[in-house]
């Protein structure tokens, strides 16, 4: 459906680990101009706003950091920003419209753990599932976390909730403002073998970049039978999704 409305693209850039300059770069390379040889940033930009300034194009800026020269990105055209970001306030010469995301309610838990687990499921453990979203402020990631736990390791939300209240991160940490997901992140970490284990660690030199799963293999010195089980592993755990890239074996890991 965006693509039927942005007729030039829709160009996703992760901003708290790409380099602005790298973003212009890219952004000039899409629509097929160089402009590697311009080191200022400013005359980059420049370029990139009259490169886009006829075109019909949304530019997703994601997880943006108050640190995040957003300024520079931002095209003087038609064309769409969408800027996601943990924090309630960017600051922002542009006008913009704030929309924020608000915690689930009990039904949106009740649903999402039926969608991922089942009705009957949910029903058997609704008392459990309710006090589990409790504890982590009904964040959506974090219980999507859990979720995807309680599936894989086919545990009772109570043993889960047993789990949580001896982790050494306190609870209480979850605020909206810079979240602390580490309680379910660990969780989810916890529960993998040890080779998959190593292997997700081994993600980090690709820096929340994508990669591809050739790479994995590579590094890892792994058989394409074994990467495929423990990026899928991974992928079950909601520590890893596929890229938005065309390619499918692309893959990057989610943001932590």
């Amino acid at each position: 459906i965006l693509k039927d409305i942005f007729s030039d693209g829709v160009l996703w850039y992760k901003v708290d680990t790409a380099n602005p300059m790298d973003i212009l770069l890219s952004i000039a390379q899409v629509f097929g101009e160089n402009i590697s040889p311009i080191q200022d940033i400013e005359t980059r930009a420049s370029v990139v706003r009259s490169l886009l300034a006829h075109k019909k194009v949304l530019l997703i800026l994601d997880n943006v950091e108050h640190d995040t020269n957003v300024r520079v990105l931002l095209p003087n055209s038609s064309s769409s920003v969408i800027i996601t970001s943990k924090h309630k306030h960017i600051s922002l010469d542009s006008q913009y419209e704030s929309i924020s995301l608000d915690t689930f309610t009990h039904q949106e838990v009740v649903d999402l753990f039926t969608r991922i687990l089942s009705q009957s499921y949910v029903i058997k453990n609704r008392e459990s599932i309710l006090e589990l979203s409790n504890k982590v402020g009904d964040l959506p990631l974090a219980l999507h976390l859990y979720a995807k736990q309680l599936i894989a390791t086919k545990q009772t939300p109570k043993v889960l909730l047993q789990y949580i209240e001896k982790s050494k991160t306190t609870l209480h940490e979850l605020s909206y403002e810079d979240k602390n997901l580490y309680v379910s992140i660990d969780i989810s970490f916890q529960s993998l073998d040890t080779k998959t284990k190593n292997v997700f660690l081994s993600l980090a030199i690709f820096a929340g970049g994508d990669f591809s799963f050739e790479a994995i293999k590579a590094i890892n010195k792994i058989n394409t039978n074994e990467t495929f089980l423990i990026l899928r592993k991974l992928i079950n755990a909601s520590l890893l999704e596929q890229s938005t890239k065309i390619q499918k074996e692309f893959f990057h890991v989610l943001p932590q």
